[in-house]
């Protein structure tokens, strides 16, 4: 259930995404996506592999072109407003209408109308203007792309919410280090579950000018567990950490109804049941 979802996805958040960082995995989410143009996503896959889908959003996609690496495809229930990079040959399918989309070698396929996008071929039911690619008209095969997102998100929040419950009920293992300038998260070695529990980020990370998530040698899991309706980071903090914590690493925000951790790059999956997220 959730840590299937878990293991498959970074980053869900079942409502909204505001974004300039990227995200190493996969990512879905369940509202809309906003944010500027420096929003990579399927940057360093590892375990999870290369191509497939990189990026779902059930809502609107809006803001600067989002960048989708590594042969990642796209998927997207409402309209494409934003544009996007399609780096590695990853193709767009969407429900409602598409906008400025380079896609190269691959298809783009919109229920709507395209605008401004180049592709291989690009299949639409709408309309077309200032597009370049072999154009095949009348198509339908992005409808019901929205209704289908919207079913798997309402699985999710089941799946997601009653596994961030059952993480946030775990005795903590591990304590969070810190020197002068470092907030560090270093389980040790063990096996199983290691779990952190936190509860003030912000007030905990003040100070401080790096939070480090040492690698998981040893353990299954490294479960973060962050109190907190609202949650955000001091300005002064940066995030450092191997790549493709992800697999391992869990960051449950498991009051979180807002979360703002800045415009950096994120180390671990972040499960956020409640939350609308900005990063």
């Amino acid at each position: 259930g959730g840590f299937q979802a878990m293991r498959d996805f970074n980053l869900i958040v079942l409502k909204d995404l505001q974004s300039t960082s990227e995200v190493q995995g996969r990512t879905f989410v369940g509202g809309n996506l906003k944010g500027g143009s420096s929003s990579n996503y399927l940057t360093a896959p590892g375990a999870q592999g290369t191509g497939g889908v990189a990026l779902t959003v059930g809502g609107n996609v809006t803001g600067g072109a989002k960048n989708i690496n590594n042969g990642g495809s796209l998927k997207v229930g409402g309209n494409l407003d934003s544009g996007a990079n399609m780096n590695g040959g990853g193709s767009v399918t969407v429900d409602g209408n598409v906008k400025k989309v380079n896609a190269n070698g691959a298809s783009v396929y919109a229920g709507g109308n395209v605008e401004g996008t180049n592709a291989k071929d690009i299949y639409y039911g709408g309309s077309i203007k200032t597009s370049n690619g072999t154009k095949h008209a009348g198509d339908k095969s992005a409808d019901g792309l929205q209704a289908a997102i919207e079913e798997q998100a309402a699985i999710y929040e089941q799946e997601l919410l009653a596994t961030s419950n059952y993480l946030a009920e775990l005795d903590a293992t591990s304590i969070m280090t810190t020197n002068s300038q470092q907030a560090i998260f270093n389980p040790g070695l063990g096996s199983g579950a290691a779990i952190f529990s936190i509860s003030d980020l912000k007030g905990q990370l003040t100070g401080k000018s790096q939070l480090v998530v040492e690698a998981p040698s040893s353990y299954d899991l490294i479960v973060i567990n962050v109190a907190g309706a609202k949650v955000s980071l001091p300005s002064s903090i940066n995030f450092n950490g191997p790549t493709n914590l992800g697999q391992k690493v869990i960051w449950n925000f498991f009051e979180a109804t807002s979360i703002d951790l800045g415009s950096k790059s994120w180390y671990g999956s972040v499960l956020a049941p409640k939350a609308e997220l900005k990063i």
